[in-house]
């Protein structure tokens, strides 16, 4: 077992909501990436974007391919808490979480014009496209793709019916996923998973935040 494995599984552990996982993960985004990534041109994740100043997610993970993106928003919630009731239903968390990435989803198709401003000045010149056609997304706002992933729970407070349940929300646009899933990517690539991204990260903030709207909407980057 790897160090940051170690790592992780001990501030999972501990965990008693999920704000030491968020700390966690912006620590060492790869994980993220790794557990999520679906294009390899071109991959960002970014903590707490603020969407038109009315929701923040958890994560946002940009990525792109072949002239498409395909944009990732990740809602976390405590590894405390069960997925399901006891009858089969959601439970009050993830009922939460579904309408925050819901509501999420809703802002994004009916505010297209604004989400695509927000992407594209996170992105800025970076292409999705190999050969650095097309720089700029605006020129290519009708290939963007949104998925929605929830974290909740941990795996060992589901039953095999609770499993069978979660598959089927794939099914309708969203992923539940528990947090032990995320030691498998980290064992795909654990040295790429203990490096500390968060000073990047951070130079990418201060770099567009300063671009976004002339601070009309307190920028893109807006901590809980």
């Amino acid at each position: 077992m790897s160090n940051i494995e170690n790592e992780y599984i001990k501030v999972l552990n501990e965990a008693k909501d999920e704000r030491p996982l968020q700390k966690f993960l912006e620590k060492h985004p790869f994980i993220l990436q790794i557990q999520f990534c679906s294009a390899w041109n071109f991959v960002m994740l970014l903590p707490q974007i603020n969407l038109g100043g009315k929701y923040i997610p958890d994560f946002m993970l940009i990525t792109g391919h072949s002239g498409k993106w395909i944009i990732h928003f990740i809602e976390i919630e405590s590894p405390m808490v069960s997925v399901f009731n006891k009858d089969g239903t959601y439970a009050k968390k993830t009922n939460y979480a579904i309408k925050q990435i819901t509501d999420w989803a809703i802002w994004t198709e009916n505010n297209r014009e604004a989400y695509i401003d927000i992407l594209a000045s996170i992105v800025g010149k970076r292409t999705a496209f190999t050969n650095g056609f097309t720089p700029d997304m605006r020129a290519n706002r009708h290939s963007i793709e949104n998925n929605h992933h929830i974290i909740i729970g941990r795996s060992s407070n589901m039953s095999e019916e609770d499993r069978a349940r979660r598959g089927i929300s794939e099914l309708v646009n969203y992923n539940i996923l528990s947090y032990d899933r995320l030691i498998s990517a980290i064992k795909i690539n654990p040295q790429a998973c203990a490096k500390n991204e968060y000073p990047i990260m951070n130079k990418i903030r201060k770099r567009y935040i300063s671009k976004y709207l002339n601070g009309a909407m307190s920028g893109p980057y807006k901590r809980k």
